[in-house]
């Protein structure tokens, strides 16, 4: 392939290049990076699109990337173009602190106006225009220099295609007047790799639902305290002290280091190093204020409530056939459930966050008239108010 794309490797041209963005309708973009071991996802390489060409920016040369790159990402009116866009996302929201604006998601459209979920970047190119596009440099090294011909027509690819691709999907998003959908769907996109409190991390280990009182506030700490120690070391979850270790931690507390080497896979070399704030949240667990008790874990959905679940689910199956959406588009199982479990307990007004906007009007009603009338069956079965 001709070397078609232009390398920039200069913030002087960058800025220039954005300037010139800045006054496209649209770009597509994308981003390669390397995230094998590490916590945060290491920029390699930013590939943009536009009406004139193909741009590689080596990131890696820029020493005030976030400056010159922020009135373009910023900006509502150029609008972003990605396809399968989150890790990306999270790349830009992390460099600028903020949520990106103006993003588009050409898999998240397809969804929308095809019905069919995560269509891969490949198959919709080879679909739509007849193109190959190989994936063999995917995992290849992003970090090294000079980048191979190979990495670099690999990337140029990945923008190249996007950019033909998108005029045709937003004129069929359009048609279908699901443009505010969209858009919704992607700033929320924007937004949640962003909005992820640490915190909040032990909600995820849901194998520890069943821990209660101190045992749950030892975990939420120990998944607090090992995001603090994953960033500060720039090395992923694993690698330091693993979810199902986490989760062990908190259900037997063990008081010493070999207590801990006996019962976990902590590499030896890691506890050695992070065993004195283990060792002192399981300590502070024993005599922890009851008020400092956390929000339990969502389990798995009791038994009695099977049914009401699957009904549930049946309307958003049906909602989902009759709108050519998928059905994972409209719900996730865990929100689901939350909800049908908050609303049975009297919490009149829940309604999960991912269903907030264009969900929650489009089937909110619906779902609400099933539950109360499976609620008034049930007691009338059974004699009691529902």
């Amino acid at each position: 392939m001709s070397r078609d794309y232009q390398w920039i490797d200069n913030q002087q041209e960058l800025a220039a290049s954005v300037a010139r963005w800045q006054q496209q309708s649209f770009i597509a973009i994308d981003t390669e990076f390397f995230r094998e071991r590490t916590y945060y996802p290491a920029l390699g390489l930013i590939q943009v699109a536009d009406t004139a060409g193909i741009y590689l920016v080596d990131p890696l040369e820029m020493t005030d990337l976030a400056s010159i790159l922020r009135p373009l990402l910023l900006s509502t009116t150029t609008e972003k173009v990605f396809h399968s866009g989150e890790e990306d996302l999270e790349i830009f929201g992390r460099l600028l602190g903020e949520p990106i604006r103006g993003v588009m998601d050409t898999q998240l459209m397809l969804g929308f106006t095809t019905g069919e979920a995560s269509v891969g970047y490949a198959r919709l190119v080879e679909a739509r225009l007849g193109e190959h596009v190989p994936k063999d440099q995917t995992r290849s090294n992003w970090l090294q220099r000079p980048l191979t011909d190979r990495q670099c027509d690999y990337a140029a690819n990945d923008v190249r295609w996007l950019h033909q691709l998108y005029p045709a999907l937003r004129d069929e998003v359009v048609q279908q007047q699901r443009l505010d959908w969209v858009q919704a769907e992607c700033a929320w996109l924007a937004g949640k790799v962003l909005s992820r409190a640490d915190d909040q991390y032990y909600l995820n280990l849901r194998q520890g639902y069943d821990l209660t009182g101190n045992r749950l506030w030892l975990l939420q700490q120990l998944a607090l305290r090992r995001e603090t120690r994953c960033q500060e070391l720039d090395v992923n979850r694993k690698a330091l002290v693993s979810d199902p270790d986490l989760i062990m931690l908190a259900r037997k507390r063990p008081d010493s280091v070999a207590g801990i080497s006996e019962l976990t896979e902590i590499r030896p070399g890691v506890l050695r190093r992070e065993a004195d704030w283990i060792l002192d949240l399981i300590g502070a667990s024993h005599t922890v204020d009851k008020s400092r008790y956390p929000e339990a874990i969502q389990g798995p959905l009791p038994r009695d409530r099977q049914d009401d679940f699957q009904s549930l689910r049946a309307v958003l199956t049906d909602l989902a056939r009759e709108q050519g959406l998928p059905r994972e588009y409209l719900m996730r199982k865990r929100d689901l459930e939350r909800f049908l479990l908050e609303r049975v307990e009297g919490n009149e007004q829940f309604v999960p966050a991912a269903w907030q906007g264009w969900r929650w009007a489009l089937f909110g009603s619906l779902l609400e008239q099933r539950l109360e009338d499976r609620l008034h069956q049930a007691s009338a079965a059974t004699g009691h108010a529902p």
